[in-house]
């Protein structure tokens, strides 16, 4: 789910990346479509370790996730994704993210 929702970015389908997003995280589709499409995603990789919690809740633990971007330059990041199970499509219901500025192309 999160390769889909970062690979959706990536390609401008903000709505299909927004519909990865639960409610609980807040944030209309118009102010996180125009943030996201200013950042200009343009190369990423993710690599998580998956924890599921109960039947409808889980944890994604990064083991590798770097970001590059026009605006925001290169990141590598640290910390999990909460997600939760609703409508039988896993969402992600909490960011908890510390980006590490790096230099593009490491």
């Amino acid at each position: 789910m999160l390769r889909r929702h970062f690979a959706n970015i990536q390609a401008g389908n903000y709505s299909s990346a927004f519909a990865d997003l639960g409610s609980s995280l807040g944030q209309s589709q118009s102010s996180w479509t125009s943030d996201i499409r200013s950042d200009g995603l343009y190369s990423y990789s993710i690599s998580v370790a998956p924890q599921v919690t109960s039947s409808s809740s889980g944890v994604a633990n990064i083991i590798n996730f770097h970001t590059e971007a026009e605006a925001s330059g290169c990141k590598d990041w640290s910390g999990s994704w909460n997600v939760a199970k609703s409508g039988g499509r896993w969402l992600i219901s909490k960011s908890s993210l510390s980006p590490t500025v790096v230099s593009c192309g490491e």
